[in-house]
């Protein structure tokens, strides 16, 4: 699957599930729905059905559900007709105009009707029909044998609803976008993820490293936590989750089981279960890393002339090198290669880092059907709040003066970065697809929670204020709102795709230089 399938279907599903939250509630709270449309711009396919006109647009970086009296475009919408009336109009129609005079959306459609009573002669109207524009010939008495409502009056108008219907409609797309990891993520699970290969080993000892219980020795095999056998890492690994403090353990030693009280983090799988040699598994676009030539298949056996003898070791070095270059010794392919890197604080964090993954064995694992589901169901419970627990930290780094906007602005990915993981992600299985989706969607439900005019969180401070004082905002203040968190989005955009094609281009360099290289021989 390509980069731009995987794309186009990833971002098609999550902007599909987002307005769908809000087009269900609408239906829900009885407001009109005129458009549903997946992507923006010019449309490639659209069809009706009811009142509601469904379409797919040429751009697909977002979609939008449009309601009736979520704006002040005017016009008066058709109801119903009167008894099966013989009328020019049909039920759903939207009046735009009468004779050249436009219905504004305070305007009373009762002294519209009463001004045109008597009226024989037809006169011209323009109304909306399915997505159309038209013009029609309708008399007094065609105007009489509708129900119809102006913008300010129409019952089913998404500004006559409550302010907590309202706040409902809006919340229930970030929601969605909350809800949909708990879906996927068990599907997942279900088809098959890779997961590192000691989890399905014995849990026997091998290492360890700083930070693990000072009771537990290389060699020992854990044979119960808390009273519950345990085979294998991975049943260690869940007998502790989302447990803090003491844990009874029972281990073999020596021929012998002897019970054992340590710390739930000392005996993390994380810090004796492997050996952990510092091999890069991966470089990050834009890192200080891929800027320094680092590959996937290094080995870092020294930091400033000092040897390394592991991941967790070298990890330290560089967490404590934050702004100060470091010399690295690598041995790639049997030859020692030597470089400079500065390593840069992360977000959220105080710590360093360069931007490279452990190089680990993984295999592919199926659950099955129960497991999936509990299992899934905890692991996007726990990337959910993952996800919001950085955003916060990263909020609270900027507050706090520990990170500039300038820093900040340089970890903003947007479109063309999503694309080249979405691909990169099709090619490991549709289940790393799948996780990758399930990241994504809880990074936009945030973001769209954020109260900023044009995205659902500014709607909801809109309708916050409305409730404080009884009386929505003025028209005049949430069009100048408006155009500032359009312009504000537009600038994050821009940042975005400058990073993306920062980062674009030097992957296309890097390999043009290795091109160039293989051309001369070298």
């Amino acid at each position: 699957m390509s980069s731009l399938t995987a794309f186009l279907l990833l971002i098609g599903l999550l902007v599909f599930v987002h307005e769908m939250g809000h087009f269900l509630v609408a239906k829900w709270c009885g407001v009109r729905v005129e458009q549903f449309s997946l992507g923006f711009g010019p449309t490639i396919l659209s069809f009706t059905r009811g009142e509601t006109t469904y379409k797919i647009c040429l751009l697909p970086l977002g979609g939008y559900v449009k309601m009736t009296g979520e704006s002040d475009e005017g016009g008066a919408f058709v109801e119903n007709i009167s008894g099966g009336a013989k009328t020019p109009f049909e039920k759903g129609d939207t009046i735009l105009s009468i004779d050249g005079a436009d219905i504004a959306p305070d305007s009373s459609w009762k002294e519209i009707v009463n001004s045109l009573r008597g009226k024989d002669a037809p006169g011209e109207t323009v109304v909306r029909r399915n997505n159309s524009e038209m013009l029609i010939k309708a008399s007094g008495e065609d105007f009489e044998r509708i129900e119809a409502y102006s913008g300010d009056e129409f019952p089913r108008s998404f500004s006559r609803k409550s302010v907590s219907r309202r706040m409902a409609i809006v919340t229930a797309g970030p929601l969605m976008n909350f809800l949909l990891p708990f879906i996927l993520i068990p599907v997942a699970f279900l088809a098959g993820v890779y997961v590192p290969a000691y989890l399905e080993s014995e849990p026997v000892v091998v290492r360890i490293a700083d930070g693990a219980d000072k009771a537990v020795r290389k060699g020992d095999k854990i044979v119960s936590v808390n009273g519950g056998t345990v085979k294998k890492w991975r049943d260690v690994s869940s007998a502790l989750s989302g447990k803090d403090g003491v844990a009874r353990i029972e281990i073999e030693r020596g021929g012998k089981v002897l019970p054992l009280e340590v710390s739930t983090r000392g005996i993390d799988p994380e810090l004796i279960a492997e050996e952990r040699e510092a091999v890069v598994g991966g470089v990050a676009d834009g890192s200080p890393a891929r800027s320094a030539g680092i590959k996937a298949g290094d080995k870092i056996v020294s930091i400033n002339g000092r040897k390394i003898s592991g991941w967790n070791q070298m990890a330290s070095v560089i967490r404590e090198s934050a702004g100060r270059e470091i010399d690295l010794a690598l041995k790639r392919n049997g030859k020692t290669v030597k470089t400079s890197v500065v390593p840069i604080t992360m977000p959220g964090s105080k710590n360093a880092a360069i931007g490279i993954t452990l190089k680990r064995e993984q295999i592919l694992k199926k659950f099955g059907l129960i497991e999936s589901a509990t299992g899934g169901i905890r692991r996007a419970a726990e990337m959910t709040v993952q996800v919001i627990s950085l955003f916060f930290a990263l909020l609270f780094s900027i507050i706090g003066g520990e990170m500039s906007l300038g820093q900040v602005g340089k970890t903003v990915a947007g479109p063309l970065f999503i694309a080249k993981m979405s691909g990169a992600m099709a090619e490991q299985g549709i289940a790393s697809l799948l996780m990758f989706a399930s990241f994504i969607s809880v990074n936009l439900a945030v973001v769209n929670l954020l109260p900023i005019p044009v995205l659902d969180g500014g709607h909801m401070v809109y309708l916050t204020i409305e409730a404080a004082r009884k009386k929505p905002l003025s028209r005049a203040t949430l069009e100048t709102a408006q155009r500032i968190g359009f312009s504000f989005l537009i600038v994050i955009m821009l940042v975005a795709t400058y990073n993306d094609v920062t980062n674009l281009w030097g992957g296309i360099a890097e390999w043009l230089k290795s091109l160039t290289g293989m051309l001369g021989g070298n």
